[in-house]
């Protein structure tokens, strides 16, 4: 596998950041969660408001290539048991020991 080329790789086209985006199977606001950006920076990025860095293009790319590789089916979900689940104040007061 070669190495990120941000020379060779990088295109500044804001319109090719907005298709990308578009074609990542995921709202704008998980895309944002995902990545670790604000809503309002994913947004500006679609209005071409903003120009997207190398950095944010190739993780909005992996994302891309993950969401749609990866069919929803096969995502493993949390498991449901007692050390998953947050205890809260009065389950913790009323538990006798």
């Amino acid at each position: 596998m070669n190495a990120p080329d941000a020379v060779n790789d990088y295109l500044r086209n804001p319109e090719y950041i907005r298709e990308l985006i578009r074609s990542i199977p995921l709202s704008q606001r998980e895309i944002a969660r995902r990545l670790g950006l604000s809503d309002r920076y994913v947004r500006q990025l679609v209005a071409a408001d903003r120009e997207c860095s190398y950095v944010i293009q190739f993780a909005l790319e992996a994302l891309l290539h993950t969401t749609t590789a990866m069919p929803e089916a096969t995502i493993p979900a949390y498991p449901e048991s007692s050390r998953c689940r947050r205890r809260t104040a009065p389950e913790t007061a009323d538990r006798e020991d």
